[in-house]
């Protein structure tokens, strides 16, 4: 169901009525109620202003449309995969390379994007106090992913924000703990014909508006981790593209995703059922069946990750090699600045299977096959 064309906008009303519902009607805290209203307005208020945005997109930015996406690269892995590693450190070659920033996926239109750019130029010149502003902004509400995942407004990010906005993310788990209602959201392929079609619409739509008003030039590297159960459409509407895949240990990956798609559990609902972490443990496994069943029809470029956490320098050469990326001297140097500076982060934080009611012998068991 949309209200306008999935071009202009898409949201799966049902998964938001099933957040609702959870969370204020069938299993309501006070906490849980107050929470998700916050949420449901802020929604509400982000969606009129990318209508709004995108609407005048169609009268002043209708070339975007033309924009070409066919030779994007997608960087696909299971969460917790050193995708932002990666991404990072293939960013660092920016005049090739463009990515997403986490405000282009919050507000992915040309004209958004276009007046942002407007107002840094014009805050440079008066010394940054937006800049400044906005920092501030961005450490204060994501610092509970201090230690897990550097985010930030201006940060390079993956593509995830596109889908939060239709809700069709397994990430609705940051919104509602009640995680095992929402198992369809797992894997993206399996759902129903329409609801694909719609939702690609926007996906698609949202990319051209974003990569028309970063120049419409470069290579487009979008990290999508959380498409790993979207690559079959991923490839059926982008025939063209080249796929990164990085592949570890579903047992190292699953304790850390669950962590951080947690998170919010301790403040909306403390008290919750340990089958609600055991369900959010299943995406991921879901996510590492599902890839590893389709990645290799799709011709992709497998990274280990242990080779990029090891040699990340050669790891990224080879990578764009591969890609036939051309890199010069100055890039290798902007490519080892990178990783010394990706070398600064340190996660604290300790992951256990069985702190979240898993065991190993149990995941071998359900990705046996």
């Amino acid at each position: 169901m949309a209200l306008f064309s999935p071009d202009i906008f898409y949201v799966h009303f049902p998964t938001l009525w099933r957040i609702y519902s959870l969370n204020c009607l069938r299993k309501p805290t006070l906490r849980l109620v107050v929470f998700t209203n916050i949420i449901l307005i802020a929604s509400i208020l982000l969606i009129c202003v990318n209508i709004f945005f995108r609407i005048l997109d169609e009268i002043f930015f209708r070339g975007y449309r033309k924009t070409d996406l066919n030779k994007a690269i997608f960087l696909i892995a299971n969460p917790r995969s050193g995708t932002t590693l990666l991404l990072n450190i293939l960013s660092c070659h920016s005049k090739k390379i463009k990515t997403l920033k986490l405000y282009h996926t919050l507000f992915p239109s040309v004209t958004f994007i276009k007046m942002v750019n407007l107002i840094s130029r014009i805050d440079k010149l008066i010394g940054a106090p937006l800049k400044g502003f906005f920092k501030l902004i961005s450490s204060k509400g994501f610092k509970g992913w201090d230690g897990i995942h550097a985010t930030g407004l201006n940060k390079n990010e993956e593509d995830e924000g596109l889908w939060y906005l239709s809700f069709l993310t397994p990430a609705v788990a940051l919104f509602t703990p009640y995680t095992s209602e929402f198992s369809y959201l797992n894997v993206y392929d399996n759902l129903d014909k329409p609801t694909i079609s719609k939702s690609m619409k926007f996906y698609v739509s949202s990319l051209r508006r974003i990569y028309y008003a970063l120049g419409n030039d470069g290579t487009f590297l979008i990290k999508s981790v959380m498409s790993s159960g979207r690559v079959q459409s991923i490839k059926q509407n982008f025939p063209e593209s080249q796929l990164i895949h990085v592949k570890r240990s579903i047992h190292k990956t699953l304790p850390s995703y669950i962590s951080m798609f947690s998170k919010t559990w301790n403040l909306i609902s403390p008290e919750i059922e340990p089958k609600e972490y055991k369900a959010l443990g299943q995406t991921a496994i879901d996510f590492f069946i599902h890839t590893s069943k389709h990645i290799n029809n799709t011709n992709a470029h497998i990274v280990d990750y242990e080779d990029l956490i090891k040699d990340p320098l050669s790891t990224a050469i080879k990578l764009l090699d591969d890609l036939k990326i051309h890199i010069e001297k100055e890039d290798i140097q902007n490519l080892k600045q990178e990783i010394k500076q990706a070398a600064k982060f340190k996660s604290r934080n300790k992951y256990s299977l069985n702190a979240f009611g898993w065991i190993e012998d149990e995941i071998e068991e359900l990705i046996k096959d």
